[in-house]
């Protein structure tokens, strides 16, 4: 079957980035259940007899009707943006005919959406260990009160390296120079494989503080080098 031109174009542009086509699919999804309930809403204060009932239906229909418009052209517009298949797309609309069916929709393709990073955060995480003196260089998040080495899970498309250099660079704002594995342990609590690494930075000293990085990560409290024995537990890899 031959693909409409305007089809064939949208879906090679990609207009949003995933998370602003998932945040306006998730909006759309949720208005179409805010207007189901309208219409049934409508529907029952017309079977009932109530004050206003000979409007109820019309109005509360036309409500719903132009919500589902908004539906349908919202899903036209990011399902290639979300990675989405056809087949996908066409299941979004058709879960905006029965009542709520997009609220349903929308769990299922969040778990979905889910899935893959789920899969990957249980593969390997990586860590580094910075010292000064004896002293570990160490972040303390804004959700929890342990302090943690540098790191992150690695992502399906790049090596540890990689993950270590963006996890030091984003967390610290210090570039990696070199590095050597210290060890390799499975996290008792979360079963990942953690990779811990001896790592150095450009320069080589560190800066007196990092409010700046503070200042642009809100998952971040502090970051300080801190004594070893402050550390969390599952975070002393034999160092």
């Amino acid at each position: 079957m031959k693909i409409p031109p305007l089809l064939s174009k949208l879906e090679s542009l990609k207009p949003f980035t995933e998370q602003e086509a998932w945040n306006l699919f998730r909006f759309a999804a949720l208005s179409e259940a805010v207007g189901w309930t309208v219409l049934l809403l409508g529907i029952s204060i017309d079977h009932f007899g109530l004050p206003g009932h000979r409007f109820a239906v019309p109005i509360a229909g036309q409500i719903h009707g132009t919500i589902f418009l908004l539906y349908f052209g919202v899903q036209i517009a990011v399902y290639s943006s979300l990675g989405w298949s056809r087949q996908k797309f066409l299941a979004s609309i058709v879960a905006g005919v029965p009542p709520y069916g997009t609220l349903a929709f929308e769990l299922w393709a969040a778990h979905s959406r889910r899935r893959p990073q789920l899969h990957s955060d249980t593969q390997m995480l990586v860590r580094a260990i910075i010292k000064q003196g004896e002293n570990v260089l160490a972040i303390q998040p804004s959700k929890g009160v342990d302090w943690l080495l540098p790191g992150g899970t690695v992502k399906a498309n790049e090596t540890t390296t990689e993950a270590l250099a963006r996890h030091l660079l984003d967390k610290t704002g210090l570039s990696l120079k070199s590095y050597s594995l210290r060890n390799e342990i499975t996290n008792p609590l979360t079963g990942q494989s953690e990779l811990y690494f001896d790592a150095t930075f450009i320069n080589n000293k560190a800066p007196g503080n990092f409010k700046n990085v503070i200042k642009r990560n809100p998952a971040i409290d502090d970051i300080r080098f801190i004594k070893l024995a402050n550390l969390s537990a599952f975070e002393l890899p034999d160092i």
